[in-house]
């Protein structure tokens, strides 16, 4: 059996349907999704939820 490695790209949507007969012909699978765009107001959410859940030396950045 074959081991299966996923993988993630970004692909112009022009190239979709070229990608799509690619993965059909050599028999893989894959999963579509639209990339979403993140506003600065989810970054500055994201920063609230992960600020403190990594706890560094004080000589970290020395």
């Amino acid at each position: 059996m074959n081991n299966m490695v996923k993988v993630s790209l970004s692909v112009p949507q022009s190239d979709v349907d070229l990608l799509n007969r690619l993965v059909e012909k050599m028999g893989w699978g894959m999963t579509q999704s639209q990339a979403k765009a993140s506003s600065p107001t989810d970054k500055v959410e994201l920063a609230k939820r992960l600020y403190g859940c990594i706890q560094l030396p004080e000589d970290f950045d020395k």
